[in-house]
């Protein structure tokens, strides 16, 4: 009986090697289907936002990443026409200002991502016509013999036109989806909370007609004084409400820009001693970019 060739006994013997392989491919194909379909698994509760670090290169647009979960971090930057609701201030008339927003959100809580802390800054000038207010002086006529005074009980008539807003704030807010659909990621904000500005008014001086006859007589160098000023800066409190609404634009590793709608409503408590107290309530439509993670 002649015995097996060499090159069939070789190939008898690598069988056992040959199924040890075949079997672990098998396993590792199986594993690997098992994380596809994990990676395709989202949350229906949770909105598809930002890419996960594990996704690769793929979009939202040809997969989903997972899990799903709300803005971790983000920043903003807004800027947009602001109205004033009322004359508390300007009774004699407004006209429309601008506001200028920046800030930061992070989430309030460990275990709920959608309430977030807010804290940022903002610039905000509002125009228009307050009331005028007489205030006295003393103009001095500087003459040979030494100076002369005039004391004037109606020096100047003062008008507030414009007042600046340079504030901090601090909130809470919460994040709401309202599309279904991740590939979109439209969301709808909700937030509130309390701001610390400081306030600078700036006023019109028109000089009163007893004062004007005396510039126009006036043959000499003189000098203006006033006798009672009128306070033209405060440290305010306020509180604002406001409602966001922001879409995804562009998607990036682990990072997302997007177009930010806000309108927000807002009260400051405003003092100008010798002059005027009042509240500074206005409504403003805001405009800009957002970057979450």
């Amino acid at each position: 009986m002649s015995l097996p060739s060499p090159w069939i006994t070789r190939r008898i013997y690598n069988l056992p090697a040959f199924a040890i392989c075949l079997s672990s491919l098998l396993t590792l194909s199986a594993t690997a289907e098992d994380v596809a379909t994990a990676h395709l698994d989202v949350h229906e509760d949770s909105i598809q936002y930002a890419l996960d670090d594990s996704c690769g290169d793929c979009g939202l647009n040809e997969c989903y990443c997972g899990p799903a979960t709300w803005p971790r971090f983000a920043m903003y930057l807004k800027s947009g026409p602001s109205f004033q609701l009322g004359q508390s201030l300007f009774e004699e008339g407004t006209s429309v200002g601008y506001e200028v927003a920046f800030g930061g959100r992070e989430p309030l809580l460990p275990n709920d991502t959608k309430v977030f802390f807010d804290f940022g800054g903002s610039y905000l000038s509002a125009f228009g016509e307050g009331r005028g207010q007489d205030v006295s002086g003393t103009f001095t006529l500087q003459t040979i013999t030494g100076p002369q005074p005039t004391f004037l009980e109606d020096f100047y008539e003062m008008s507030l036109q414009e007042i600046s807003r340079t504030s901090v704030h601090t909130g809470i807010g919460w994040y709401h989806e309202l599309s279904d659909n991740p590939d979109i990621s439209r969301i709808f904000t909700f937030r509130m909370g309390g701001r610390l500005s400081h306030i600078r008014g700036h006023f019109a001086e028109d000089p009163s007609a007893a004062l004007q006859d005396l510039i126009d007589s006036a043959t000499t160098n003189f000098t203006l004084a006033k006798t009672k000023t009128i306070s033209q800066t405060d440290i305010a409190p306020g509180v604002f409400l406001g409602f966001e609404l922001y879409s995804a634009r562009f998607v990036s590793r682990g990072a997302t820009l997007a177009l930010v709608v806000d309108s927000e409503f807002a009260t400051d408590w405003v003092k100008f001693e010798n002059y005027e107290r009042g509240t500074l309530v206005t409504a403003n439509i805001l405009f800009g970019l957002t970057v979450t993670r």
